[in-house]
């Protein structure tokens, strides 16, 4: 998460207090202070109760629950989340948790 990064700079502390150990995340402090462009980068995120994973790519999530995969296009759609309407049955190769990276 991007908590541990941005609160070590707010605090004036070193961003990688261990180079051996990396933070995850990245400083959010220049765009929440600075008025500093947001940075595009690609999300990850995982949920074991219902075998859950995500991937968000610019305006597509690809979304995996149980036996279920979904892409939409977060922009168009109204809500986050797919229904019949708005998200499309997929297979993607090549994501992280897809079951078909490589």
């Amino acid at each position: 998460m991007d908590w541990v990064p941005t609160l070590l700079a707010a605090a004036g502390a070193l961003p990688d207090p261990d180079p051996a150990y990396p933070l995850d995340g990245m400083n959010l402090l220049p765009i929440l202070t600075q008025n500093a462009p947001p940075v595009s980068r690609k999300l990850f995120w995982r949920y074991k109760a219902k075998r859950a994973a995500a991937a968000r790519d610019g305006d597509y999530k690809f979304l995996k629950i149980l036996d279920n995969t979904f892409l939409f296009n977060v922009l168009r759609t109204r809500w986050s989340a797919p229904t019949s309407r708005n998200a499309k049955r997929t297979s993607i190769s090549g994501l992280p948790g897809s079951g078909t990276s490589e």
